[in-house]
């Protein structure tokens, strides 16, 4: 577990303690805890995109990096690489573009928050098999 709120670090991951001084982007290294489960980073100032590596964390179940001023799109592939995602919280930051159908691929999948982004075109369809 490694949460990241109101620039505080917390967790129990030893081999992450050098981002007690993290910058505002989030760092990429993040996508490489292979085992992590559960990354929170909410509400702090975090700007750029989220680094794709860590949308292939396949042992994620819970990926929340609301509250922040993250931009850009998320993956096509969104769901294909994170099968056991449970949780996905990426409201009130400035993302865009489509919401990928293939958020459907991670099966577990039981709470979304996409709010106050800009995201365009139709919610997939496939969504709304979701528990």
């Amino acid at each position: 577990m490694l949460m990241y709120f109101q620039h505080e670090l917390k967790g129990r991951d030893p081999s992450v303690h050098y981002l007690n001084d993290i910058k505002r982007d989030i760092p990429d290294e993040l996508g490489n805890l292979k085992k992590l489960q559960l990354l929170t980073l909410t509400k702090n100032e975090f700007i750029g995109s989220v680094p794709a590596s860590i949308f292939n964390l396949s042992s994620l179940k819970v990926l929340d990096h609301s509250l922040n001023k993250v931009s850009g799109t998320l993956p096509s592939d969104l769901g294909r690489g994170m099968p056991n995602l449970e949780e996905f919280h990426c409201g009130e930051n400035n993302l865009s573009g489509l919401i990928s159908a293939s958020l459907s691929d991670s099966s577990r999948l039981r709470i979304l928050d996409l709010s106050c982004n800009s995201f365009t075109g139709p919610i997939p369809e496939l969504l709304n098999n979701l528990e």
